[in-house]
């Protein structure tokens, strides 16, 4: 029976730096599986962990310069998403969310050109996506909007984003970690924004914030049962803040900003001034 001959340099180039697998090499040299693990073998080709054979696509270059889009998913990413470590280096994106926000996930996966899938979590009531090899990725939101792994207590503001980016940045992590409500005040119905996190970005959402209305009413106060924090504005000031953030471009989980058009069927008064 005839040898295939397959080159080192054609193989090295294909697993390597094309991220080919085994089968689809096998199939452009039509020889089985078995032959080019047999070539690897005799050239010394190492072969990586499965979990380094990229399955789905995306941008990778998504939040290599900040505009209001990218600063949007970074604001949800730094409330909502995980970043994490895993075996041989590779860092991983999960944002898991309720079924009720699905679509929300597929918005994100939808700009920044995923071919991911959208899983089933271990709760019933959640879904996520996955986003593997996010290096290259991960490091541009560490650069430009201060976004690492294990950033729960340790997340520090973004640095040197534009006004508009860092209102698209908050309008984001309020979709991820904020709560936009109505409230009844005495006979009238009044609207709240609060927003949870540690007190740095609390401190830097909350100066970015008083900026729109020139108004520097709001408290961030610690929890007691855990060293987290919260931002609450409430009345006027809260429905102008959001809906300044709503008209801003971007995606957005209607279900919470619908509240601020069912804030205006009660406040007349409060449309008026805007």
């Amino acid at each position: 029976m005839r040898e295939i001959i397959i080159e080192e340099s054609a193989l090295r180039t294909l697993y390597i730096d094309q991220n080919q697998s085994i089968n689809k090499i096998a199939k452009i040299y039509n020889v089985s599986p078995e032959t080019v693990r047999l070539k690897f073998i005799n050239y010394g080709i190492n072969r990586r962990p499965a979990a380094h054979i990229l399955k789905f696509t995306y941008d990778a270059h998504f939040f290599d310069v900040p505009n209001i889009l990218n600063s949007y998913w970074a604001g949800f990413i730094a409330a909502d998403g995980c970043i994490s470590e895993g075996a041989y280096k590779d860092i991983r994106l999960v944002i898991a969310l309720n079924r009720l926000d699905r679509n929300h996930l597929l918005q994100f996966l939808y700009d920044i050109n995923g071919t991911n899938i959208i899983k089933d979590c271990h709760k019933p009531e959640m879904c996520c996506i996955y986003l593997n090899r996010f290096n290259s990725t991960a490091e541009q939101l560490k650069i430009h909007y201060n976004i690492t792994p294990r950033k729960t207590k340790t997340l520090q503001p973004p640095l040197n984003l534009s006004k508009e980016n860092a209102l698209a940045f908050i309008k984001g992590y309020i979709d991820g970690d904020g709560c936009i409500r109505l409230y009844k005040n005495g006979n009238l119905r009044s609207l709240k924004l609060n927003i949870v996190g540690n007190v740095s970005v609390l401190q830097w959402i909350k100066i970015v914030l008083d900026d729109i209305t020139n108004d520097n009413r709001g408290n961030i106060q610690k929890f007691n049962h855990c060293d987290c924090y919260s931002y609450s504005i409430t009345g006027i000031k809260a429905y102008q803040i959001c809906k300044f953030l709503r008209n801003i471009h971007t995606p957005c989980l209607e279900r919470k900003w619908s509240k601020v058009n069912e804030i205006e069927l009660y406040r007349s008064d409060w449309v008026s001034i805007n």
